[in-house]
């Protein structure tokens, strides 16, 4: 981790998402240009363009092989054997590109194993069902106790078409929804609705909540063209029909602030989901401090794990250890405490060793822990009392009246929490100290 001071350059424009490993309702679909070339130059042209895809979109022979095996099975009516060739194909952990050889199109794996399972009949899928629920329901139940999102959308991915493929779509979607990912939220619900046997499952409140990611696409970008627009004016609403919901308060451009394209705000600007030009600007680094140097390595690890564990649950990676500028000087909170540097050079002014440090904690863990440090079977407690720490903003934050800095003290974490002969937790001091220290 470092701290860069920089000169202001050229703002960018970036679009903000999420592409989920596991989307499999939506499919890239391409003509094979080989198909019944009508002239020479036209046979010569087609060889061409299929040499090119076959060297672009990865593909493997051995997998096709259980696509082409599992069509093979169900139409001779074997059907076990073929749900079984099935299932192999979804429990991939990646995606590849297949020729169809119905209508020679260029299709994903996954997407057309999935396609095959909705075309059964009910009595097939039943059997399907009977055959792997027990596998999605210890896994469902795995995703349910952890909270991953990653088990969730394997769930999805591998056991769409059974119920507790149903409830996690259904639990991928609401966290979509939660994130602001309003589109994938909807494709996700409509997939639940226009499944043959997973429509009579969608509840009235998940048509509800569809409706309303229908409107907020719409309205998160109002200078674009909108992905999906609802046809009418009213909804089916659990077998009966209702009248389109509105957002209160209405999100119309009128009532949001005008996009100024000098308007710059930290990491992003008003519309979190969508382009915009009030991004963060690009810096061109003045110069350099780091925020480990001559600390330990496990700092910079267990900094590395928590990281990863934000992204892998889509929460934010900012914390509040935000440094601030008073009469050319830089002052922030850095793992041992307050560090002053000038604003031209980087130059360290000052210190000051903080009662509660980043440095000081783990200190604490080695001695309780012993030497394993964030690679041991206590590596856990190196992450939450890291997340504790990031997360605390009463403890992140610096102000300051231009004279002096003000910064909090002696803050109780986790992993130095007071405990009784008894090996209880005692209740922890209702205050803090406050610390006024000189710019100068």
């Amino acid at each position: 981790m470092t701290l860069i001071l920089g000169v202001l350059g050229v703002s960018c424009s970036i679009h903000a998402g999420i592409m989920p490993w596991a989307v499999f309702w939506a499919s890239p679909v391409l003509s094979n240009p080989a198909k019944s070339p009508s002239t020479e130059a036209d046979a010569e042209r087609a060889e061409q363009e299929t040499r090119a895809i076959n060297l672009l979109m990865y593909r493997d022979r051995d997998r096709e092989r259980l696509l082409f095996h599992a069509q093979d099975q169900l139409r001779d009516g074997n059907v076990v054997s073929g749900l079984e060739y099935l299932q192999r194909i979804l429990d991939l952990d990646e995606d590849l590109f297949v020729w169809r050889k119905s209508d020679e199109k260029l299709v994903s794996l996954r997407s057309e194993a999935t396609r095959l399972l909705g075309d059964l009949d009910k009595a097939s899928l039943a059997r399907y069902q009977r055959m792997v629920n027990a596998d999605a329901e210890l896994l469902l139940k795995e995703a349910i106790q952890k909270n991953d999102p990653y088990l969730f959308e394997t769930v999805t991915q591998r056991y769409f078409h059974t119920e507790p493929g149903f409830r996690a779509t259904n639990w991928c979607a609401t966290r979509w929804f939660d994130h602001g990912y309003f589109e994938l939220a909807v494709r996700a619900w409509e997939s639940l609705e226009n499944h043959p046997h997973h429509r009579e499952r969608v509840t009235r409140l998940m048509r509800v909540k569809c409706q309303l990611a229908r409107q907020l696409v719409e309205k998160s970008s109002p200078q674009s063209k909108p992905i999906i627009r609802l046809a009418s004016n009213t909804t089916n609403l659990g077998g009966g029909t209702g009248t389109r919901l509105d957002v209160n308060p209405p999100l119309s451009s009128e009532t949001l602030p005008h996009r100024s394209p000098n308007w710059m705000t930290f990491q992003g600007g008003w519309d979190r989901t969508k382009s915009s030009s009030a991004t963060t600007p690009y810096l061109h680094p003045a110069w350099v401090v780091s925020f480990t140097d001559g600390l330990s390595d496990t700092i910079d690890t267990t900094l590395n794990l928590w990281e990863g564990k934000q992204e892998k649950a889509l929460h934010s990676k900012a914390t509040a250890c935000f440094p601030i500028v008073v009469n050319g000087r830089v002052i922030f909170r850095d793992f041992q405490g307050i560090r002053c540097l000038d604003q031209e050079t980087g130059k360290r002014l000052w210190n000051y060793r903080c009662d509660t440090s980043l440095q000081g904690e783990f200190q604490l863990l080695d001695e309780k822990h012993g030497s394993g440090g964030v690679h041991s079977s206590r590596s856990g407690s190196y992450v939450q009392m890291q997340s504790d720490y990031t997360g605390n903003s009463v403890l992140g934050l610096l102000s300051s009246d231009g004279a002096r800095i003000y910064a909090i003290d002696n803050m109780v974490l986790s992993s130095n929490s007071s405990e009784s002969d008894g090996g209880k937790s005692i209740n922890p001091r209702s205050s803090n100290r406050l610390l006024a220290l000189p710019i100068c």
